[in-house]
């Protein structure tokens, strides 16, 4: 019988770092925190930093991994939206725009 743990966690995107305290929980089961870390933020690196995602990490008996990566809901990312700005068309229609700041970041 294969008896594989399962770790839900969330990791920002491209943000898994090797050190405390991501490190700690993978190093103790024995996996190779660096090389999940790799991975991981491989995987990620298209996505925005400010994306805080749901990772599921199953790991075998040989201390080998894999991963899945569950997406932000919509209100997450709605909830990101911080600033506001209306438009005024030509046609005196008004155009609401959502957006975020760097400085937001």
């Amino acid at each position: 019988m294969r008896d594989d743990i399962i770790l839900t966690i969330y990791i920002r995107a491209g943000q898994a770092e090797s050190g405390p305290p991501l490190g700690t929980v993978l190093g103790n089961i024995g996996v190779q925190t660096a090389k999940f870390c790799k991975e991981f933020n491989d995987f990620t690196k298209e996505l925005p930093s400010y994306f805080l995602l749901k990772v599921r990490i199953i790991i075998s008996e040989n201390k080998s991994f894999s991963f899945t990566v569950k997406e932000p809901s919509v209100g997450y990312i709605i909830s990101l939206l911080k600033k506001e700005e209306k438009i005024k068309k030509k046609d005196g229609t008004e155009e609401t725009f959502f957006f975020i700041l760097l400085e937001d970041l």
